[in-house]
């Protein structure tokens, strides 16, 4: 294993209510600002020096990513265009330019995405 696993990551919701889960050696994982067709992630910065940046990992299923985005050295991450209704799982792991490791992933986030509410109008008065 690498010593320079991503520190905590954080998902949080629209009403800032902490969904936390802990996995030994990756740290928390929570979600913010998640509104129906997105979810905003952030996490710590890891505390090895070497560190280059992240790479956020997301899909439909536990530990089965179909998704991967370099997010460079930055700490934080908006995913869009999520399907109302489907349950996203969202990891996060560091890695390093000059040898090309990348730490193992860091304990993973799910979140539903809700149905947005839709006003139907019948066109009687």
């Amino acid at each position: 294993m690498n010593d320079y696993f991503p520190a905590p990551l954080h998902v949080l919701t629209g009403n800032s209510n902490r969904i936390a889960a802990w996995l030994l050696l990756s740290g928390l994982l929570s979600t913010t600002n998640c509104f129906a067709g997105q979810v905003s992630l952030r996490w710590d910065a890891s505390p090895s020096a070497v560190v280059s940046g992240y790479k956020v990992y997301y899909g439909l299923a536990s530990r089965n990513y179909t998704v991967s985005v370099d997010v460079g050295n930055t700490l934080q991450y908006t995913a869009t265009g999520l399907q109302p209704g489907l349950t996203y799982y969202f990891t996060v792991t560091a890695y390093i330019n000059s040898t090309g490791q990348e730490s193992g992933f860091s304990n993973e986030a799910i979140k539903t995405i809700e149905p947005s509410a839709i006003l139907l109008q019948d066109g009687f008065d």
